[in-house]
């Protein structure tokens, strides 16, 4: 089965090549002599079905006493929307200038020594959104967890939201976008999603679509996206690392 799939998946019109570092002409050399055989188009039975996402929860046991961490995320199909980039900027609590204070407004009361990490990862036609969120305790995880849940309930409605904050945040996420850009990473996942979809991989176009999200239309995003069933992983200590519903999920 796994061979009749990848004869009929596998072929020329199906597959891009994207390469760094190394001459076009090279390059071209070694497709040719590596891929030459495959046919010129698969079969239409090999159509790829759309990625959904289905949630849930899984416990990882490691290090008992180092740090511990959960990680409280949602799926979304397709690539990685304007809305999705300027709420993971909105949201982040990560500094934006070096050695300064990363706070985030929306969540408060996180105990001293936990980290949250906004976590915004495409990943073929969906898209994972979350947080991860660490502590030197389990106890620790647990009310910076609850902290997080909290503030995404809070950020789902636009009221929430100031203006002067939202603004810190479009500029935060172009800024972002500008800087992944500026990485070979950046431009090689850039170039592959504009491969895959047809979306402009330039930083104008990226730029003019994070300056049209409204808080009210990233609210939205928000709410309906909370409202799926969430991705939950607890890593560390597993016999005392909340569940998923202790944090309010």
């Amino acid at each position: 089965d796994v061979k009749a799939f990848a004869s009929s998946a596998f072929s020329k019109s199906g597959i891009s090549i994207l390469g760094t570092g190394i001459d076009s002409s090279v390059l071209a050399k070694l497709v040719e002599k590596s891929l030459s055989s495959l046919p010129a188009s698969g079969s239409s039975g090999a159509a790829s079905v759309a990625t959904k996402s289905h949630g849930g929860e899984s416990r990882v046991l490691a290090e008992t006493h180092g740090t511990q961490t959960v990680f409280v995320g949602y799926g979304s199909v397709g690539a990685p929307s304007p809305e999705l980039s300027v709420l993971a900027a909105h949201l982040s609590a990560s500094p934006s200038v070096k050695w300064s204070d990363g706070t985030s407004s929306t969540f408060t009361n996180l105990p001293q020594g936990s980290k949250v990490q906004t976590v915004l990862l495409p990943y073929s036609d969906a898209t994972l959104f979350g947080f991860l969120v660490q502590a030197p305790t389990s106890e620790g995880v647990l009310q910076a967890g609850k902290a997080v849940v909290a503030g995404l309930k809070e950020a789902s409605g636009s009221s929430s939201i100031r203006p002067e904050a939202w603004k810190k945040a479009v500029a935060k996420a172009k800024f972002a976008a500008a800087t992944a850009l500026d990485t070979r990473q950046g431009l090689l996942d850039a170039i592959a999603l504009q491969t895959i979809t047809g979306a402009k991989a330039d930083v104008q176009s990226t730029f003019a679509s994070i300056e049209k999200v409204s808080a009210q239309s990233a609210a939205s995003t928000l709410s309906k996206l909370t409202k799926s069933k969430p991705v939950y992983v607890a890593i560390g200590d597993i016999q005392s690392l909340p569940y998923a519903d202790e944090l309010g999920l």
